[in-house]
């Protein structure tokens, strides 16, 4: 069994019920924690291969720098 956090969870329902060509998602969102609202990041890679990983860690890193203000 796998706990998947609230993100997870509502990308991989929506990407099952609408597939699409994309096959990585990042996202950022405002999480509670601790009475503490704080900023939870993520990919998902929905057709993971080892050889792309390194790929797919960089695309996030980019998007940390670039994207998220």
């Amino acid at each position: 069994y796998a706990l998947r956090n609230d993100f997870t969870d509502q990308l991989f329902r929506y990407y099952s019920n609408y597939p699409t060509h994309f096959k990585k998602v990042a996202y950022a969102g405002d999480i509670i924690r601790d009475n503490r609202v704080i900023k939870q990041v993520g990919i998902e890679n929905y057709e993971p291969q080892f050889d792309n990983i390194t790929q797919n860690f960089l695309d996030f890193q980019y998007f940390i720098q670039n994207v998220l203000h």
